[in-house]
């Protein structure tokens, strides 16, 4: 069965997002807050590239939309829900 998303896809869109989360993190413990920025840079990649492949990312637009709220968005929850929409898509 042919996957929708490759193993190459899926490493190229991690090695965007986590370093990006990773930054978010690591502004947070030095206590600044990036005001959104870093989240205005991965919603739209991943969302288009999910909609552009033909996949549901339901889960990836809900961790877009957490990731938004202050401090909560320090968080790797855009990482966790964009491997949860690659896992939702392959699996079917």
């Amino acid at each position: 069965m042919d996957k929708k998303i490759s193993l190459p896809e899926i490493i190229m869109l991690n090695l965007y997002v986590v370093p990006l989360d990773s930054l978010g993190l690591l502004l947070v413990f030095v206590g600044l807050d990036d005001f959104g920025i870093i989240d205005l840079l991965t919603a739209p990649v991943t969302q288009f590239y999910f909609r552009m492949k033909g996949a549901k990312a339901s889960a990836d637009l809900i961790a877009s939309a957490v990731e938004f709220i202050p401090y909560v968005g320090a968080l790797p929850i855009k990482t966790i829900g964009m491997n949860i929409t690659i896992y939702l898509t392959n699996k079917v």
